[in-house]
């Protein structure tokens, strides 16, 4: 036996006992969650995002070595899912809409391909799942200033049945090549608690009607600067309407300040105002990146070649924007595709959609990816007609 294969012997045995170590471990940590479990309220939510954010962080500001903090956090998110099952009924309810295709991919990276998930086609039934105790956590998609019906808006109320929005998705950056640009937010009962670097969603009842323009005047009035806003209105003749802010820090509630000030410095045009959620801070691409796996993942080096979105289409996928662009386009026939032919161009095989129109819109929204063209060259049935093409970006 050569020196080189007893070297490798005795390397393999360390792995093997730190292995056992880890193991005996994570048993400890699950009899201890248990324990945990027994303590708590049976009925009591068993999450605590702010806690989790600040385990989250400690990992990343304390990790050294080659292993990617990705990696680290996928492994840890894992231990915390099995952990809350462990303490008590622990399950998601995630919006399926079309124009959200992500949010099931983001709910099972974040709380544990374990956990048992239901998926709602609509926005409300995620909210009247939670607030009924049928599921711990619902996922949402994230706010949008030009809705005619946010869910958001729901949330303006006061109940302890009311949800809260406790989180927002991913809390560490996600590869491109798997929905990198998705988001979400998260809701849930139970009592808020700051994880040391948070911001705040508030609503406030307005009289008559206010731009997004004079209500991030009216906060900066009270010291509060808006990151994001919304505005909704129950119909034309609505007496009042909602406006949403998105600003930096824990926000206690109205009877504090700044709220207290906002309130004060509105007079009469301002009813009432909520907190409708406060969330953790999600780590940044700076705090994730690695100095130790070369010019992987160090901080200036070439990073390997993503997709490229529209403008417009920062936050989601090139086959969600190109479904998009084909919905909006005056000739639609033809969709769906009885069947998704796969097309062979370059490294890889990519499955494409049926139908030349969405053919040309994902080349319009993502002409290259990875090295790999975008290609539709097979014949397809649309609505009993056969057709034939080839497009080659």
């Amino acid at each position: 036996m050569s020196a080189t294969t007893e070297k490798l012997d005795d390397l393999r045995l360390e792995i093997d006992e730190i292995d056992a170590q880890l193991h005996e471990l994570l048993i400890r940590r699950t009899e201890v969650s248990q324990q945990i479990g027994k303590l708590k309220e049976r009925s009591r939510p068993h999450i605590r995002p702010g806690r989790e954010a600040a385990i989250m962080r400690n990992l990343v500001a304390r990790h050294r070595g080659s292993l990617p903090k990705a990696v680290l956090l996928r492994l840890w998110r894992e231990i915390i899912a099995d952990s809350a099952q462990q303490q008590g009924p622990f399950s998601l309810s995630v919006y399926a809409g079309e124009e959200a295709p992500e949010l099931r991919d983001l709910a099972r990276e974040t709380f544990g391909v374990l956990t048992p998930l239901s998926e709602q086609g609509s926005n409300v039934r995620v909210l009247n799942e939670v607030a009924n105790g049928k599921a711990t956590l619902g996922v949402l998609p994230p706010i949008q200033s030009d809705s005619r019906n946010p869910w958001w808006r729901h949330l303006a109320r006061d109940g302890a049945d009311v949800p809260r929005i406790v989180s927002r998705l991913p809390f560490a950056p996600w590869p491109r090549d798997r929905g990198g640009d998705s988001e979400a937010l998260v809701v849930a009962l139970g009592p808020p608690e700051p994880s040391g670097d948070d911001r705040s969603f508030l609503v406030a009842e307005v009289q008559d009607r206010m731009s997004r323009a004079a209500f991030k005047d009216l906060l900066a009035k009270a010291g509060l600067v808006a990151r994001e806003t919304a505005t909704w209105t129950d119909g034309e003749d609505a007496p009042y309407c909602y406006c949403l802010a998105e600003v930096d820090g824990y926000l206690e509630g109205p009877e504090a300040p700044p709220l207290s000030d906002l309130i004060e410095a509105a007079g009469e045009r301002v009813s009432r105002v909520w907190v409708i959620g406060r969330y953790p801070v999600p780590l940044s691409d700076d705090e994730m990146a690695s100095t130790d796996r070369g010019t992987r993942g160090r901080r200036g080096a070439p990073r390997p070649r993503a997709l490229r979105l529209a403008p417009e289409s920062t936050r989601s996928n090139p086959i969600s924007v190109a479904k998009r662009r084909f919905r909006a386009s005056p000739n639609r026939s033809g969709w769906p595709p009885t069947r998704t032919p796969w097309a062979p161009v370059g490294r890889r095989s990519m499955p494409m959609p049926g139908s030349p129109a969405i053919c040309t819109a994902i080349q319009t929204a993502a002409p290259r990816f990875c090295g790999t063209a975008w290609r539709h060259d097979t014949a397809w049935t649309l609505h009993g007609s056969s057709a034939a093409t080839d497009r080659t970006s």
